[in-house]
């Protein structure tokens, strides 16, 4: 089982200034930095074994801003889209009604790119609690891999809010042939609702099964926060 904290970086001056900022830098304006101290202060009494970011810079001083005493791990995994020729260009400026340059990241590729992430998370940190800084977008389609929905149905991250998610997985080398239908009254779903309800949780729990894996899903905690 996996504990995965999904994390957007603090408010960037380019965020003010409507930019799709894709692959650059970034910059996090005061309220930014505040907004990640604030958000490390609420999280600072649940145990993370490892702090995963993005490499780009914005992300990265915005798990720095935190002050969680964690090495800093950072990987280009978790990179926001590549705006291609867009980047640095003003938001309104972009016409959503056409078909996007094959230099922008496609939806397939943030899809392949997400997958291949939870692939990374459950190869070296199964067992584990993991928190990790990235972006708005691409945390959508992370959300999206793990529980099925796509990723335009997933609520959009403001700076510095953060979700967490718990799955398990089990592999079918290491457990019995899972059955062709899952419901409710499964010993497996009433023992796991029952693990989470000694937690006093409120969660949701959901059911995906890709590659003759078995994924147990829910989530149990979000925060969003905005300076306006």
């Amino acid at each position: 089982m996996i504990r995965l904290y999904l994390v957007r970086h603090g408010q960037t001056v380019e965020n003010l200034e409507h930019i799709l900022q894709g692959h650059m830098p970034g910059h996090l304006t005061n309220a930014g930095k505040e907004q990640m101290r604030q958000l490390g202060k609420e999280l600072a009494g649940i145990h993370f074994d490892h702090l995963l970011c993005s490499d780009l810079q914005r992300a990265i001083d915005s798990a720095i801003c935190m002050n969680l005493s964690l090495p800093v791990t950072t990987t280009p995994l978790l990179r926001e889209r590549d705006w291609g020729i867009f980047t640095g260009c003003k938001i309104e400026t972009i016409r959503r009604d056409e078909a996007f340059p094959e230099s922008v990241e496609s939806t397939e590729q943030l899809y392949r790119r997400a997958t291949l992430f939870i692939d990374f998370l459950l190869k070296n940190y199964d067992g584990k609690s993991i928190l990790c800084v990235s972006h708005g977008l691409f945390n959508r389609f992370i959300s999206s891999v793990v529980s099925g929905k796509p990723y335009y149905e997933i609520p959009r991250f403001e700076n510095s809010g953060s979700r967490k998610t718990v799955f398990a997985v089990l592999h079918p080398a290491k457990t019995k042939p899972l059955p062709t239908k899952l419901n409710s009254h499964s010993k497996l779903v009433t023992s796991f609702r029952r693990s989470l309800q000694r937690k006093k949780y409120l969660c949701i729990i959901r059911f995906l099964c890709n590659n003759n894996i078995l994924w147990i899903l829910h989530t149990s905690y979000r925060r969003e926060n905005t300076v306006r």
